[in-house]
C-alpha cells in the first residue's frame, strides 16, 4: 500500500511530466557544463503597494523541483545559477518540504527583461 508521501510525489511527477520544463542547474563547484534536469516554472504577476502614488510590480519567479532528480539529491544553494527559458538565474531562497520536493525563488541576472513564455509543443490551432 502507497503512503501519503509516495501518492504526493506520484502527483508531483504528473505535474513535472505535464508542465516540467527543461532546466540547466549549475553548482558551485560543479562541472561547468551544469546538469539538465526538469522543473515547474512560474513567473507570477507581484505587485506591492509602498504608499506610493504608485504601484510597483515585478515578477516573482520560482521553480519547483524534484530533489530525487538532482545530482546525489542534493538542494542548490543560494547563488546557484541555472538556466530556464534561455534567462540565467540565481537561486535566492530554498523552499524544501518533507517529501522530495523543493521550491525554488529566483533571481534574474544580466540585463532585466520580461520572462518569456514558455515554448508550446505545437503551433495553436488557426
Amino acid at each position: 500500500m502507497a503512503g501519503w508521501w509516495d501518492i504526493e510525489d506520484a502527483a508531483l511527477q504528473t505535474q513535472l511530466a505535464t508542465f516540467g520544463e527543461p532546466v540547466l542547474v549549475f553548482f558551485a563547484g560543479a562541472p561547468p557544463e551544469g546538469f539538465a534536469t526538469r522543473g515547474v516554472f512560474v513567473a507570477p504577476f507581484a505587485t506591492s503597494d509602498l504608499n506610493l502614488t504608485r504601484e510597483l510590480s515585478n515578477q516573482a519567479p520560482w521553480l519547483g523541483v524534484r530533489v530525487f532528480e538532482l545530482p546525489n539529491q542534493a538542494l542548490p544553494r543560494q547563488g546557484d545559477t541555472l538556466a530556464v527559458r534561455g534567462l540565467q538565474w540565481e537561486v535566492t531562497d530554498i523552499v524544501p518540504d518533507e517529501s522530495g520536493h523543493a521550491k525554488l525563488r529566483l533571481f534574474q541576472l544580466g540585463p532585466w527583461q520580461p520572462t518569456p513564455l514558455p515554448p508550446l509543443a505545437a503551433a495553436p490551432a488557426p
